[in-house]
């Protein structure tokens, strides 16, 4: 594409990645969303097929974005796509207040419009707006008999206003207010084509704003989107969305206890007006039936009644149409620390000069089309065997990355401690290929420490000795290792503050929980996937017929290891977000110490590596359901997959082989191991994440058998410690 000049990332898919990027002899900016071919079934080529048809046809829409051009290369799909300059409607909701520290048009948009009450909902004027555009676009949607099936923030893109009415009026934007952000829809990567009379079956769209129907696996019709329209309101009006659960299991249990009694919260009730509630509910009724129509929906007062203006336009100094949000988030960052930072020395520290060589590398490579794919899975389009498709929660890799990028930037705490040459022997060593078929990773920035810690070794064992499969922690064959490599954790320096002492601490707890369960799910994906190391030896003819895993077993263990690479993904997120909130709140001002900066790095490698493994599960678990769906003579599997109830089996199986051993006085070290491990496995489930947490029962229950395998624990320690040996102990981690 010689017109196209491919920029730096901004956003990722579960098969895609998004640049931005120039586009024709004006060079004007638009996204580029690249599919990586080698990462599509059958199913899913036809979702891409579907979703360019589908845009063609949306694109003279003002509220949907546009498809610009299509191009096919080798190995890639290239969509050129309208430019949406201030992201998507979550991250506006959600960073507002970095983004109006950096940028004045928004600033002056929330001055005019404040949100009201101790929320984090917007203004009921704003939210408004917002939804009168986005009910356009879906009034247009209807007019073509499409369903979308994936309404959410994520996929509600917003551009700059027009700089009067009269080139408002041009551009179409005749809904809502003209000197207002402008809402598009976007990603028709599940839209269908869905007549009035018809229902579909397939599981599609993400679990948060899913309808219930949908959850319910029932056939359902165009009304779907109503729901997901209603629980986009109630986020914007809220702040949050309106259910959250760990799986669209425990989504679906909680919207039927409420049995429509939404909740709305009382700062919320004091600053919103009984029209937007009433609408709300109206969208927010469990079956469909009791859902309000579309004609209705079309035709509410909240939609028809005007919106408070002030006719003029939005401080527009410092709008650049070509930079994206983050940019300017970024640059403002930029400046506080250039303005807190002493002059700067001849040379740039070795470690920011690494960054920088990486960043160079980095865009290089994503200037030649080299599309990354370590993002979250998106859910399964399959519209067969639908009873056995988990849908994974959305999970913010760009916010991840940024904030690492952010403190491999900022300049280190002087008064901090420095770590050893030893302790940083590796930190910057980059992440070996991935070895499984189809799978291209961006060069990650390798500040995440060696895995010489007893508990890494500790671990290595465990997977030997629990889990039936050794993952070997220093693998060197160049493929993709599945060791569990955590950040090293030393004695933290008494040079750190208080605030940073605790936020370490902290951080180590939540890896150390993420560390069991990822081992767990590097067990399940290699079954099946297997390691250079293994495909190496190529079997026999005779050993190929054994080592071959039918459809059903696959099946199951790509949705096994799914559903543990997002329980991880859950914690790791956790902890970058306590991370992102002490680092604006103190770390901007004061610089991070190499210890943190260290435990963050490996935080956001492994997020991207667990991400990226976590897609290719799922591209698996599609292709072998399509295949136990092909045959006659195989049976559907109902049972619901969850890593709750993965991890707590497990982690009462290995207690109790433990005990069996440790009566017969076997193997007492490895029984060591074996309670410790199940110990921290059980602390994981009782962590409570933004996906949800443990019912008060289950709670109980998982803290009973901590305490009970903490005790057997600590007896066995002490019998232990007066035991002659020549082994190596273990880590009390």
């Amino acid at each position: 594409m010689p017109s196209l000049q491919i920029g730096v990332e901004i956003g990722r898919g579960s098969f895609a990645s998004v640049y931005k990027g120039e586009y024709g002899d004006d060079r004007r900016a638009v996204a580029v969303k690249s599919v990586l071919r080698a990462k599509l079934n059958k199913k899913l080529l036809e979702n891409l097929e579907t979703e360019i048809a589908i845009m063609k046809e949306m694109s003279k829409h003002p509220h949907i974005v546009s498809l610009i051009d299509y191009q096919q290369t080798n190995t890639h799909f290239h969509l050129v796509m309208e430019y949406c300059a201030l992201g998507d409607l979550s991250y506006f909701i959600r960073k507002r207040d970095q983004i109006s520290s950096s940028l004045p048009l928004v600033a002056s948009l929330f001055e005019r419009y404040p949100s009201q009450g101790q929320g984090g909902g917007l203004n009921e004027q704003l939210a408004r707006h917002f939804l009168k555009q986005l009910a356009s676009a879906l009034s247009f949607l209807r007019s073509k008999n499409l369903v979308h099936r994936d309404i959410k923030p994520q996929n509600l893109l917003l551009c700059p206003p027009a700089t009067s009415h009269d080139e408002a009026v041009e551009l179409g934007y005749t809904e809502g207010l003209w000197e207002l952000p402008v809402l598009k829809l976007a990603d028709f990567g599940f839209a269908r084509i869905l007549p009035s009379t018809s229902l579909a079956e397939t599981l599609c769209g993400s679990p948060l704003y899913m309808a219930p129907e949908i959850l319910r696996y029932e056939k359902y019709g165009a009304k779907a989107d109503l729901w997901s329209v209603g629980a986009v309101l109630y986020e914007m009006v809220v702040g949050k969305p309106p259910f959250k659960a760990a799986n669209h299991m425990e989504l679906l249990k909680r919207i039927e206890k409420t049995n429509d009694r939404i909740k709305i919260p009382e700062h919320v009730v004091n600053h919103t007006s009984a029209e937007i509630r009433r609408l709300i509910k109206g969208l927010l009724k469990k079956s469909p039936t009791e859902r309000m129509s579309f004609n209705e929906f079309f035709g509410d007062p909240v939609l028809k009644a005007d919106i408070e203006t002030k006719n003029t336009p939005l401080d527009r100094s410092r709008l650049d149409q070509n930079l994206f949000i983050s940019e300017y988030v970024q640059q403002s960052s930029t400046r506080k620390q250039q303005q807190q930072q002493q002059p700067p020395p001849s040379s740039s520290p070795p470690q920011q000069q690494q960054h920088k060589a990486k960043d160079q590398q980095q865009l290089q490579q994503q200037q030649q089309l080299v599309v990354p794919t370590n993002r979250k899975p998106q859910p399964p389009a399959s519209s067969s065997s639908m009873d056995q498709e988990y849908v994974v929660v959305e999970k913010r890799t760009v916010e991840v990355n940024a904030l690492a990028d952010e403190l491999a930037q900022s300049p280190t705490n002087p008064n901090t401690h420095a770590s050893s040459p030893e302790e940083r022997r590796v930190t910057r060593r980059r992440s070996s290929s991935p070895n499984y078929p189809g799978a291209e990773r961006r060069p990650s920035i390798g500040y995440g420490t060696s895995p010489t810690s007893a508990l890494a070794r500790a671990l290595s064992m465990a997977s030997a000795r629990l889990f039936g499969t050794k993952i070997d922690p220093f693998n060197s064959t160049g493929g993709y290792s599945t060791a569990i490599t955590v950040p090293q954790q030393t004695n933290i320096p008494t040079s750190i503050d208080g605030d940073e002492r605790k936020l370490i601490k902290y951080l180590d707890d939540l890896t150390t929980k993420a560390k069991v369960v990822n081992i767990f799910a590097e067990v399940k994906f290699s079954q099946i996937v297997p390691t250079a190391s293994a495909a190496a030896a190529a079997p026999s003819e005779e050993e190929e017929d054994d080592v071959q895993l039918s459809p059903e077993t696959v099946q199951i263990l790509a949705e096994e290891a799914l559903v543990l690479y997002v329980k991880m993904l859950s914690l790791l997120a956790k902890a970058m977000d306590r991370a992102a909130h002490w680092w604006h709140v103190n770390g901007e001002s004061t610089g991070a110490s190499l210890r943190l900066n260290d435990t963050v790095q490996w935080i956001r490698n492994k997020f991207n590596e667990s991400l990226e493994k976590a897609e290719f599960a799922q591209t698996l678990l599609e292709d072998a359901q399509s295949k136990v769906a092909e045959s006659s003579s195989s049976s559907s599997r109902k049972q619901q997959t969850t890593a709750e109830k993965l991890i707590f089996d497990r982690a009462l199986e290995m207690s109790r082989a433990a005990a069996v051993s440790e009566l017969d006085g076997r193997d007492l070290e490895g029984c060591e191991l074996s309670y410790g491990t199940a110990v921290w496995m059980l602390e994981a489930l009782l962590e409570p994440t933004e996906d949800g947490e443990l019912e008060e029962d289950d709670k109980q229950l998982v803290s009973k058998f901590i305490t009970s395998i903490g005790d057997r624990l600590s007896s066995l320690r002490k019998k232990l410690e007066h035991t002659p040996t020549t082994h190596h102990q273990l880590t009390q981690s």
